[in-house]
């Protein structure tokens, strides 16, 4: 990719630059629904990948969160 001029990839050309940069992704997902007010809609899947990069309860907690599909819905 970057021998094609994509320069940005370089960002998550290690595990450790991935992992940072998902991180701080994951931050500003959070910070942007939490302005929101929908943090409680926010499913993010992290990479067990992340294991070493992230809090470890934070990073379990998001692994069962439930998804949309679990909601409760109301009708009408």
């Amino acid at each position: 990719m970057i021998a094609a001029g994509l320069d940005f990839t370089r960002e998550v050309m290690t595990k450790k630059s991935w992992a940072e940069s998902f991180v701080r992704q994951w931050e500003d997902m959070e910070t942007a629904a939490q302005e929101l007010g929908i943090l409680d809609k926010l499913h993010i899947w992290p990479d067990p990948e992340l294991k070493g990069y992230v809090d470890e309860a934070k990073l379990e907690s998001w692994f069962y969160k439930p998804t949309v599909e679990k909601w409760r819905v109301g009708v009408g």
